[in-house]
């Protein structure tokens, strides 16, 4: 934001050097970027009077000019077609650095003639935009003034940065306030005093409000009979002074009134306002409006609108309409004032691409108790600038008064936060210097009411950072050792971080896997793969970010997609990450949403690399089964089952994983259909596991288990079964009844062909057992294995090969 030195002194009696109050202001928190001494800017520049023109000798578009300044009668080449005899100009002369080049002039001849200067343009002097050349001053000007005297830039403008927390800064008067505040000094405000005549405002314009949550408040007041002509001199250096364009008297008042009380306002021709009403409501899904930039938008049902009795006249808080723009011709003035929430305003212009001085303020939130002021003030210029009689009273709807916050602060919370000590009444006093109204006090503590412009104030924090703002950050004294607490009390449980995470992402990493970072949030048609319910973000980056993703498989996917084209096309990768999902419950750590931490673990394309003794394949079902088998190994986990079943995003081929009964995740193919929205043509296989589930299971300890020193027996079985039987449910059988010898069963085999029946497949298994305290007999084995063989007979409709 820009800041006219001159103009803040309006507010606030400053005694202090330059250099010490772009200090102060630093200190607390609006930091100084640049200084601009418009004086110095401007050194060289003089108002001059066009004596004389005459062609150039040598030069067809190029005429050589007389003119009479401070260094007496001087020859100017000029090419500039609006060049005349008897003008006042601004010339610039031998040293003077032009602004908006950052060149220096110098005598040089041009053509064979010296040429002692240049004739310049508003643009050139950064002071506005030229649509014909040189900028004429007006008659009567007197020839040899420094510019700088002549339009009243003598003074500086500061650069100040503006944190998003600070809009009640936006202002010159927001300013002075912070600084008053410093300085312990009285702020002025504006003395607004008008005569009001005619008709009642109320006869003349009604206010609907449809949306109070976008807009909880609304006022308008009507000037009649304005004449709209060019701005005076001080109004003019006012708005140049911040590098703003003078437009025409009623616009500029507007921007005064913006940039010293941060409120923004809007001024409407009252005549083209249909209905004498004006209605704030939401658009419809694409309606078009036309803005004063003259660019047509397609609006949507989320822009909030200000319509008059037939159509919108403006996007609230954004840009007015073209459709009831000040010109030329307008007589009568609608003087908008109102509070929009800053929500509502920012997700607008976002949309439609607009940023404003108005929305820029409104998204950082304006004092919804300055609208009427604002007002008020804007209709007292006008009455000023623009003559015209202002209507008595003043349309103001306000249908839920916002009420002040009260936030309490403890003494010694700022001793304790940031190590100053500093008495209760000198706390007390920072405070109350801010204008924070005291409610109640004691020997401990204080509770104050913030005013509604301070958004930035809502807890206890917030005033111990305002107290160290004014007691100066810079004289706080460095302390280099630190009080730690080594308190045994755990961490709550939902904020530590499991141990279990760390060690399944480096055992993955160790065999080979490549670990993948997603944005959480995905675009709604991926999400609505997943979820009929999505979590919506509130205001999002973009559509492609705007859903909460319900699964890691669309972010992966496009991992997959990107690293496929750019000619990576074997893959194995993992993440471990947020999913979100809505739900009612009460205990979780958002109110309405749930979210969950999953594991997933993709494969894709050729198992191995390419080597002249290994034939390769493409990764299939088995090997993700297999990865899925070696990591509950290397957690321990048991009682594990996996049984076959479709999962949403997976294929046919695909099977949940129950431990105890609870679905703890998914392995499998993807489908092929969803493959093809993400143009993936070869096949990708996936395992996904709830790890919130994994993380509720105790941590199990590594024990060591003796390697008998005796020898194991193996026995292979293999079995004609029904070609739907699942494998595992045999292993399952073979595990419950295979004896205390049994120390492992595996397939090794699985065949359907010739000497098979039809609807019948051949499952081999290999069992090992082994004791630790004797070498096992034939005795001891045959007996388990007769056992077994009659329970899978009976049970599977099995039947055991023999040869």
């Amino acid at each position: 934001m820009k800041l006219s030195y001159n103009w803040l002194r309006e507010y606030i009696d400053l005694d202090v050097p330059l250099k010490d109050l772009v200090d102060v202001l630093t200190y607390i928190g609006l930091e100084v970027e640049e200084v601009i001494d418009n004086k110095a800017k401007y050194d060289g520049f003089y108002t001059a009077h066009v004596l004389k023109i005459v062609p150039h000798p040598d030069a067809d578009k190029l005429r050589l000019c007389t003119v009479q300044s401070a260094n007496g009668e001087q020859t100017v080449v000029c090419g500039a077609p609006n060049v005349a005899e008897g003008q006042n100009v601004v010339l610039g002369t031998e040293g003077a650095v032009v602004p908006s080049a950052g060149f220096a002039l110098s005598k040089r001849k041009i053509r064979g003639i010296e040429s002692n200067g240049m004739i310049c343009s508003q643009s050139e002097l950064e002071l506005g935009e030229d649509s014909d050349g040189i900028w004429v001053l007006p008659e009567g000007v007197e020839s040899g003034r420094p510019i700088a005297d002549y339009l009243g830039l003598n003074d500086v403008t500061l650069e100040i940065a503006i944190t998003p927390n600070k809009g009640d800064c936006l202002s010159h008067y927001g300013i002075a306030r912070d600084l008053g505040a410093y300085y312990r000094k009285e702020v002025r405000k504006p003395d607004v005093k008008f005569e009001e005549g005619g008709d009642d405002v109320a006869n003349s314009i009604t206010i609907e409000i449809e949306n109070a949550d976008a807009c909880p408040r609304y006022a308008a007041r009507v000037v009649r009979g304005v004449k709209i002509s060019e701005s005076p001199d001080w109004l003019k250096q006012r708005l140049t002074a911040i590098g703003l364009r003078p437009i025409n008297n009623v616009v500029d008042v507007t921007n005064f009134v913006l940039m010293e009380l941060g409120q923004p306002l809007h001024a409407f021709d009252y005549n083209l306002v249909a209905g004498n009403k004006i209605i704030v409501k939401n658009a419809s899904d694409k309606q078009a409006f036309t803005t004063l930039d003259e660019k047509k938008r397609e609006l949507d049902s989320e822009m909030l609108m200000i319509c008059d009795g037939e159509k919108p006249i403006a996007v609230a808080g954004v840009m007015g309409g073209m459709n009831s723009e000040i010109n030329d011709n307008t007589t009568d003035v609608l003087i908008e004032s109102a509070y929009f929430s800053p929500n509502s305003v920012r997700r607008t212009a976002k949309k439609l691409g607009i940023s404003s001085d108005a929305s820029y303020r409104f998204e950082r939130g304006v004092d919804i108790d300055a609208v009427i002021l604002a007002a008020d003030r804007c209709a007292q210029l006008l009455q000023q600038v623009a003559g015209g009689t202002i209507e008595k009273g003043i349309v103001d709807v306000y249908p839920n008064k916002k009420q002040e916050k009260i936030v309490k602060l403890r003494y010694q919370r700022v001793e304790k936060i940031v190590g100053l000590k500093l008495t209760n009444e000198a706390i007390k006093e920072m405070l109350m210097a801010l204008n924070f109204k005291l409610i109640k006090e004691d020997d401990e503590s204080i509770e104050l009411e913030i005013p509604n412009y301070r958004h930035d104030i809502n807890e206890e924090i917030d005033l111990v950072e305002e107290v160290v703002r004014l007691y100066n950050y810079d004289k706080l004294e460095p302390q280099f050792f630190a009080n730690i607490s080594f308190d045994a009390r755990p961490l709550p449980v939902n904020l530590r971080l499991p141990t279990l995470r760390n060690k399944i992402r480096e055992y993955l990493i160790s065999n080979g896997y490549n670990e993948s970072l997603t944005q959480n949030q995905i675009d709604p048609d991926s999400a609505a793969i997943f979820t009929d319910s999505p979590l919506v973000v509130a205001n999002p980056l973009g559509r492609e970010l705007s859903i909460m993703r319900p699964s890691l498989l669309p972010s992966m996917l496009r991992v997959v997609s990107r690293n496929i084209r750019l000619g990576t096309s074997d893959l194995q990768l993992f993440e471990v990450g947020k999913i979100f999902e809505t739900n009612d419950d009460e205990s979780n750590q958002v109110k309405g949403v749930k979210e969950r931490e999953n594991l997933l673990v993709v494969l894709s394309g050729n198992k191995y690399q390419d080597n002249w003794d290994v034939k390769n394949r493409n990764v299939n079902f088995y090997d993700i089964k297999g990865l899925l088998q070696s990591i509950l190994e290397f957690t321990k986990l048991n009682n594990v089952q996996i049984i076959q079943n479709n999962e949403t995003g997976f294929g046919g081929n695909s099977c949940h994983i129950l431990l105890d009964k609870t679905k703890i995740g998914t392995v499998g193919e993807i489908d092929r259909r969803i493959l093809k929205q993400y143009d993936i043509e070869q096949s990708v296989v996936a395992l996904l596991l709830d790890m919130t589930e994994l993380y509720k299971l105790p941590e199990k300890q590594s024990r060591y288990n003796k390697v008998s020193s005796f020898p194991s027996v193996s026995r292979d079985l293999a079995f004609t079964v029904p070609e739907e039987l699942e494998a595992g449910k045999v292993i399952t059988l073979i595990e419950s009844n295979g004896g205390k010898y049994l120390k492992s069963v595996d397939i090794f085999d699985v065949y359907k062909g010739e000497n098979i029946a039809e609807g019948k497949k051949s499952v081999a298994y290999s069992l090992e057992f082994v004791s630790n305290e004797r070498t096992l007999t034939d005795q001891d084995i045959d007996k388990v294995i007769t056992n077994l063989v009659k329970n899978i007979e009976s049970t599977f409709k099995a039947e055991l090969r023999k040869n």
